[in-house]
């Protein structure tokens, strides 16, 4: 999400970082259990990135379903991500997970 969130808005250091932080409580219901919106309401976060986790909405949503495809690797599912966000191809998507999968 954050190498992404760079490709999109160059230089916007804090989108970047708001969108590594969706992107890290994207799995907070994995770690604790139950429902992502039970966890989420529990928590003192920022509207957009609420509005990311539980309805996919704005930017950090379009993101989330970017990542969530690319972690798929479903072609079809990769290909509509990128027709939310025409500045991705499929290959940039696969590309940016490999990159992130470097950082780990």
């Amino acid at each position: 999400m954050e190498l992404a969130a760079g490709r999109m808005w160059p230089g916007d250091e804090r989108f970047a970082d708001i969108a590594f932080i969706t992107g890290v409580f994207s799995l907070i219901h994995v770690l604790f259990g139950g429902a992502i919106e039970d966890i989420v309401s529990k928590l003192p976060i920022h509207a957009d990135i609420r509005r990311a986790l539980l309805e996919r909405h704005g930017e950090l949503g379009r993101l989330l379903n970017a990542a969530a495809a690319a972690e798929s690797g479903e072609l079809r599912a990769i290909r509509a991500a990128c027709d939310e966000l025409p500045i991705f191809i499929p290959g940039d998507l696969t590309t940016l997970g490999l990159a992130a999968a470097a950082l780990v």
